[in-house]
């Protein structure tokens, strides 16, 4: 954790702004409390750090070993690839081609993003101006209620 969060340190969330490293803690979280092994673990709370730090895969492999490594390289986009789609496309793959610990951490990412949605939505509200009709609204306010229940 303390590496992820020394990488981390200076991101922000673009949602609600908080320190970015809360993101690769919830993901964590998710996959302790689902009872994955301790290297799943590891490996979610260093999810993010290929793609938004200056960590390379080396260096992922010298301090956590091979099997974190890999499964930090399967749920990582390939900051290369510049069409959005197609890097999508190829990170869905890759995922699934990993396997299990691969999609149970992709899955866990999924599931922290979707709990940032009210805030992104209230954030371009204010950007934008926009209002949203009432019945969303209403599943955002309950959507984000039950996120801090959870």
């Amino acid at each position: 954790m303390k590496f992820a969060a020394r990488s981390h340190a200076h991101q922000r969330r673009s949602s609600g702004g908080g320190p970015f490293i809360g993101h690769p803690l919830e993901v964590a979280r998710l996959l302790r409390d689902a009872g994955c092994p301790d290297v799943v673990i590891a490996a979610g709370v260093l999810h993010d750090v290929l793609e938004n730090t200056h960590t390379s895969l080396s260096e992922l492999v010298a301090r956590f070993g091979p099997e974190v490594a890999d499964l930090v390289q399967a749920v990582s986009e390939d900051t290369f690839v510049t069409s959005y789609r197609r890097r999508k496309h190829l990170l869905r793959e890759h995922v699934h081609k990993a396997g299990g610990h691969a999609a149970l951490i992709f899955a866990a990412d999924k599931i922290s993003k979707v709990r940032e949605l009210p805030d992104r939505v209230a954030r371009d509200q204010m950007r934008y101006g926009a209002t949203l009709p009432a019945h969303l609204r209403h599943d955002l306010i309950s959507a984000s209620s039950t996120t801090t229940r959870a």
